[in-house]
């Protein structure tokens, strides 16, 4: 079995795809760069256009848009394929600090894209990114960013109107703020993140490519789960809502209102929800500590759901 990554795309197309090598399956980890508002793929378009007959495995659970656009190719979830790539990884880590509050938010950037640009920019601009506990492993400008609204298709009025929560901050922008985690995939790399989360209210999960229309999932969020925190994401439409029915992990929706995660454009769905985080920056350590024991149940069936390989069940449901 051969794997290939996003970035081997265009080895991909070089080497002519001789399924051959691959036991007459193609296995292609990673984000494959998402998909955009017509739920276009720029490696499955290859793919159909040379009529490719074989099993494609992939580390999505595709959408029936995406499904049906693609009907002539054969592709498949594998559980087990997307288990050994990023999920199980942190399954040795069972001890963590103890939860201790003195920051609000924590959130950790690494690869810089369209949405993660966005992010931080944003997260600047409404004062929530706290250099001690956010991290940003890319350089940007102001306007490169405002920029991207044209990728996302936005209307002049938008592009407008969303241009405000954009930071102008050049320094902040410009500058790298790294923690130096050797790779927050593997235990190894959460000596440098557990404080962090542990002494956070929330952690906000920037998850890879969120301006693509497809829900891609990845380890991110588990680094919450193994250290018993709160955690929000910045995904794609329907991240939250995909996340419990095909891995079974519950929302903390005593306290959070999820109603950001449906909204399709990117740019509304990321204001939507540092609005709704926003307000809990305003209340008092001892109000956090409290909302935490709201979902301490939920929390504690999260953290059991990873450990206990629930959320490996719930992924064979969909393809083995």
């Amino acid at each position: 079995m051969k794997s290939l990554g996003t970035d081997d795309y265009e080895g991909l197309v070089l080497s002519k795809l001789n399924p051959s090598i691959y036991n007459n399956e193609l296995f292609i980890k990673d984000h494959l760069n998402g998909f955009d508002n017509t739920y276009s793929n720029c490696i499955l378009e290859f793919l159909s256009e040379r009529e490719f007959k074989y099993p494609i495995i992939t580390e999505y659970i595709l959408s029936d848009e995406i499904r049906e656009k693609y009907k002539s190719l054969d592709l498949r979830f594998s559980a087990k394929f997307k288990n050994s790539i990023d999920i199980v990884h942190l399954q040795e880590y069972n001890i963590h600090p103890d939860i201790k509050f003195n920051n609000f938010l924590c959130s950790f950037n690494k690869a810089g894209h369209v949405s993660r640009e966005l992010l931080v920019s944003v997260l600047h601009k409404f004062r929530l990114f706290n250099l001690s506990y956010c991290s940003k492993y890319f350089q940007t400008t102001n306007s490169k960013v405002v920029g991207h609204f044209d990728y996302l298709n936005l209307t002049d009025s938008e592009t407008r109107l969303y241009s405000k929560f954009i930071t102008s901050d050049s320094d902040f922008l410009s500058n790298i703020n790294l923690f130096g985690e050797p790779s927050s995939l593997y235990v190894s790399g959460m000596s440098s993140l557990e404080n962090k989360l542990t002494q956070s209210f929330v952690h906000l999960v920037s998850e890879s490519m969120a301006s693509s229309n497809q829900v891609f999932i990845t380890e991110k969020f588990l680094h919450s789960i193994i250290t018993r925190g709160l955690f929000v994401t910045y995904g794609q439409p329907h991240w939250h809502s995909n996340l419990y029915e095909h891995y079974g992990f519950k929302k903390y929706d005593k306290i959070f209102d999820y109603s950001f995660d449906e909204i399709k454009n990117p740019m509304e769905r990321l204001i939507k929800l540092i609005s709704m985080v926003h307000k809990f920056s305003l209340l008092s350590v001892d109000d956090w500590n409290d909302l935490y024991q709201m979902e301490s149940d939920t929390i504690e069936y999260n953290y059991d759901h990873y450990f206990s390989n629930g959320y490996l069940k719930q992924m064979r449901k969909y393809g083995l």
